[in-house]
């Protein structure tokens, strides 16, 4: 374990140290393709393969709208050009799970959720 100097060892010596204090705890975590979670850590591993319990997932989806064009500028060798591009509308969608497991490499950070 560290050591901060005052003689006592911090809990958290290498980054999945974090993890394991959170567990059977509320943990945020972020995944690839605009994913998120929040829900009980019961196991993980070095992989950060998790275990949650009690899940809610958020995934956001952007569709663009044939319809509407949106312009966006470019500045190139220091010209300006203006190039329409379909408006992407945001949406959201919410699911629960009692029980999910998560494939390590889509984890991109993983919070202990606070308070709120």
């Amino acid at each position: 374990m560290a050591d901060l100097g005052d003689g006592n060892p911090t809990p958290v010596s290498e980054p999945l140290d974090l993890v394991r204090l959170c567990l059977d705890e509320v943990v945020f975590v972020k995944l690839r393709g605009d994913r998120e979670l929040k829900g009980r850590l019961h196991a993980y591993d070095s992989h950060c393969n998790l275990v949650m319990g009690e899940v809610e997932e958020t995934i956001y989806v952007t569709e663009e709208d044939e319809d509407e064009e949106e312009v966006i500028k470019v500045f190139s060798d220091n010209e300006l050009f203006q190039k329409p591009h379909a408006k992407t509308l945001p949406q959201t969608i919410q699911r629960k799970s009692e029980m999910l497991f998560v494939r390590g490499d889509s984890v991109v950070l993983i919070s202990p959720q606070g308070p709120k």
